[in-house]
């Protein structure tokens, strides 16, 4: 007897996936198709999935023996098969690959179990859906027979997982949990003993066997998106899941990424009917807002980071013991250091990307690779004394609040001052300042007064994003601050971003977006692979990328029978944050119309060779 088994191991894709093993006669009759077998691999016994098995095979000297059975039962479903299949397809990575992100470790002996596997879903097609109300996704999750159907609830950040688990029965599901931990939980949804399960992206490779609803919350998120290889996006594999299971799938989110905004149908009544609450609040939010045009102040001879009308409204919330949170999502004194007299940067000699001035300490950091350095007394360049410190960051900005309220306690939260040890509701301090990572340590609504210090830093970043991951951050303070005074200055206030927030008119926004993104052929208009290249030596990064570059263009642009209609390939060029654990990146951008998806990907399966990463879908183009 043989049996066929995808190893649960990183492979180079394009190699071989799917391997052939020996059954010894010994343990013939325990063999299970979907079982986890330990085989020999190269040097070393490893972890793979029993696929198939041939009743008549005969032995063969080149073919390894079985070492043991792992599992006694079939430890993954048929319908996680089809979903390995999708991720190594979609994703451009081995189905070996593909595999180790659902299974990543297991105890080495499992107990017997009497597996019986419930199936009573009877829909017969999923169903896509998207809302912004709370009732709703309630009224979603009452309607699921909790006994014999399943519920996944995707959240973006850890800190949403166990805040949600702890208030429900659910399953709070981890990546890194412990064997023992991680089996245990496996073993409960794959036998429907747990039917509602929270969890992050990798919550999706759980073993559902009777998946009824998936509810996604603020897909937009970047930490849906796996930086590292397969490089999915968890919102196309949710679609498939719920493909799969015949599930409905609901996108629950005040801002919708794009790519749902223009396949949803918004005017849905049972979805998009907002409550009286729902229009109470977005009245409130509207009444409470306060744009402040920061042109005026500097014609105004305020020079200050602080409006006028936002000093006033601080210092009357100061005198009745209230508290005020300012918002500004950038880091340390200054934004750049420059020399006046020869226009020399001060840049990271690992990444090339501007340092970051901090006061305490006196020092430079790069905030992408963390490399340190002393702040220089004279130019490195030209040995002047002409260094100027640009820009505002949020320990520049505390220096300044301090003078301004001296007598009042001020604190900062930023990546480089963690404070979740703090009660800020039972705290004495009266102003926070932080930047997006203070929004995972407070609780915007217990905040009287909200002060977005410059709505326009990331306006400006050159990528396709920008513009909707801006939209997004400010649309998340603004809703979860619904109780505050809300006063958000900016540079900017005709931009379509701030004119849907200050009207509370999301079409504004979507509506602009959406045209440039079709006019550019940027998603979700045409689809993304960013082709990603790195090397130690720049000539080779160069002269790799460029080959590359011109083999596609010859086979898929240039050749009358391979040529692909309305592709595009961008010439390969640095990222900006140039280089990466001591190696030079570049990037090789291909646009191509959806429908020629699985026509693309043989093409590049083909013509680009091992070495390269392939990022379907980019968060970014950088």
């Amino acid at each position: 007897m043989t049996i066929n088994v995808i190893p649960i191991k990183r492979l180079p894709r394009g190699l071989t996936s799917i391997f052939t093993y020996f059954v010894p006669p010994s343990l013939e009759n325990e063999i299970k198709i979907r079982q986890v077998v330990k085989v020999p691999f190269k040097n070393k016994d490893i972890n793979a999935v029993i696929i198939g098995a041939n009743q008549q095979g005969n032995k063969i000297k080149l073919i390894k023996t079985l070492s043991h059975i792992i599992t006694p039962f079939p430890f993954i479903t048929i319908n996680q098969l089809r979903l390995v299949e999708f991720i190594s397809q979609s994703n451009f990575v081995s189905l070996p690959t593909a595999m180790l992100s659902f299974i990543k470790g297991l105890p080495i002996k499992i107990p017997e179990l009497n597996i019986k596997l419930k199936t009573s879903n009877q829909r017969t097609q999923s169903n896509t859906l998207w809302t912004d109300n709370s009732e709703i996704i309630k009224e979603l999750i009452q309607k699921v027979d909790i006994k014999n159907k399943q519920i996944l609830y995707l959240v973006p950040e850890h800190e949403q997982v166990k805040e949600l688990a702890d208030q429900s029965s659910a399953i709070h599901w981890r990546k890194t949990l412990s064997k023992k931990v991680f089996l245990k939980d496996w073993l409960s949804v794959l036998q429907g003993e747990t039917n509602f399960i929270v969890g992050t992206r990798s919550v999706l490779f759980a073993p559902f066997i009777n998946l009824d609803l998936i509810i996604m919350t603020n897909d937009f998120n970047d930490s849906y998106k796996s930086e590292q290889t397969p490089r999915f996006h968890a919102r196309e594999v949710a679609e498939k899941l719920a493909q799969i299971h015949k599930a409905k799938l609901v996108y629950y989110s005040t801002s919708p990424s794009l790519e749902v905004y223009s396949t949803i149908n918004y005017s849905k009544p049972t979805l998009n009917q907002p409550t009286q609450d729902n229009k109470k609040n977005k009245k409130l939010i509207q009444n409470n807002l306060k744009l402040i045009d920061l042109k005026q102040e500097r014609e105004n001879e305020n020079y200050s980071s602080l409006s006028s009308q936002l000093q006033d409204a601080i210092k009357i919330a100061i005198s009745e013991n209230k508290q005020i949170f300012l918002f500004l999502n950038r880091k340390g004194d200054a934004t750049s250091i420059n020399c006046q007299e020869c226009g020399f940067f001060i840049k990271c000699p690992e990444c090339h990307l501007p340092k970051v001035y901090h006061s305490t300490g006196n020092y430079l950091i790069c905030h992408h690779c963390r490399h340190k350095e002393d702040l220089p007394p004279l130019c490195p360049k030209c040995s002047k004394d002409s260094l100027k410190l640009s820009g505002r960051g949020t320990q520049k900005l505390e220096r300044e609040i301090k003078q301004i309220f001296p007598k009042t306690k001020i604190l900062r939260i930023d990546k480089d001052n963690d404070t979740a040890k703090y009660n800020f509701e039972t705290s004495d301090f009266k102003i926070i300042i932080g930047t997006e990572f203070a929004l995972t340590r407070i609780l915007l609504s217990h905040i009287h007064i909200i002060g977005i210090i410059n709505a326009d830093v990331g306006f400006y970043r050159p990528d396709f994003r920008t513009s909707e991951r801006q939209y997004q951050l400010l649309n998340k303070i603004i809703f979860s601050a619904k109780n505050s005074q809300i006063f958000l200055q900016t540079y900017n206030p005709k931009s379509h971003i701030i004119q849907a927030i200050t009207q509370n008119n999301s079409e504004v926004f979507y509506k602009e977006e959406l045209s440039l993104r079709k006019a550019l052929n940027y998603p979700p208009y045409k689809k993304i692979i960013k082709l990603i290249y790195k090397h130690k030596d720049e000539k080779k990064a160069v002269g790799e990328a460029m080959h590359i570059y011109h083999r596609l263009r010859k086979h898929l642009l240039n050749n009358d029978e391979t040529k692909i209609e309305n592709l595009e390939i961008i010439k390969p060029f640095p990222v900006f944050e140039r280089i990466t654990h001591g190696k030079l990146q570049f990037n090789l951008i291909i646009k191509y119309h959806p429908q020629d998806n699985s026509k693309i990907s043989t093409k590049l399966n083909e013509l680009v060779p091992h070495g390269w990463v392939f990022d379907r879908d980019p968060e970014t183009l950088l």
